[in-house]
């Protein structure tokens, strides 16, 4: 099946790229050594920082360290399980675009040594569909005895092992409804959403080239499980766009 480059609107929500790494530096000092580098490429802090009380005492919550670079679109979270989480901050800027500044900072963090080896890469997107009963539109198939009524809205959750032992985890929504309130004319506004996270684990790479390779091999495998799931009228029907 060849793969759209895009569709029109691209319908994507969240588009999460998290790159799991090991470092010889404890993560609270490796904050700081992310923050210098990450304000030299433009990326400001921003301070999410969490106060708790717990027997008189006040505790910092360090689960959050977000740097934001307006220019490219492209946010960036720390987490202490040493994982850099990338996301867009707006509409997503396209692959090409968000490739490179993935691969930019995770570049610069091997070359400088706060980055010793990576050993997961999880590719994860949610895309919406306002008003569409999704069910309807995907190569998805289900089978129920309730009554042999038709499902009008619906929650599903598969997780498989591909051929290359990509962890796949497919959760689709349907009908979803934004307001449980309906307006005079009996409608309720309703959103679907097609959430996809492919999981590359199990390998351990320094070499920058090889970990270009398993992120890009990762967002293909999540396009094109995207793509093999809608019906190919519905897909006609959201523009797609071929090189």
């Amino acid at each position: 099946m060849k793969l759209p480059t895009k569709i029109t609107p691209d319908r994507i929500r969240d588009s999460i790229v998290q790159v799991f790494f090991k470092s010889d530096i404890p993560f609270l000092p490796l904050i700081g050594y992310f923050h210098s580098y990450l304000s030299s490429m433009s990326y400001e802090y921003i301070s999410e920082v969490k106060e708790k009380e717990k027997k008189n005492i006040i505790s910092l919550d360090f689960l959050n360290h977000l740097f934001v670079n307006t220019e490219l679109g492209v946010k960036i979270s720390l987490h202490p399980t040493k994982s850099i989480i990338f996301n867009c901050t707006g509409n997503y800027i396209g692959w090409s675009k968000y490739n490179i500044a993935i691969i930019d900072v995770i570049g610069k963090f091997i070359e400088v040594g706060l980055i010793r080896e990576v050993v997961r890469v999880g590719v994860r997107f949610t895309s919406e569909f306002p008003n569409i009963n999704i069910l309807e539109k995907v190569n998805f198939d289900y089978h129920y005895q309730i009554d042999k009524e038709k499902i009008k809205s619906g929650k599903f959750n598969i997780e498989y092992l591909d051929e290359n032992n990509c962890r796949v985890i497919l959760n689709i929504v349907s009908n979803a409804p934004l307001n449980p309130f309906t307006d005079i004319k009996g409608k309720v506004d309703t959103l679907s959403l097609i959430d996809i996270d492919i999981i590359k684990e199990k390998f351990t790479h320094s070499d920058l080239n090889k970990i270009k390779e398993i992120i890009f091999d990762t967002h293909e495998k999540q396009k094109r499980v995207f793509f093999s799931l809608l019906k190919k009228e519905f897909l006609d029907e959201l523009n797609p766009e071929y090189d």
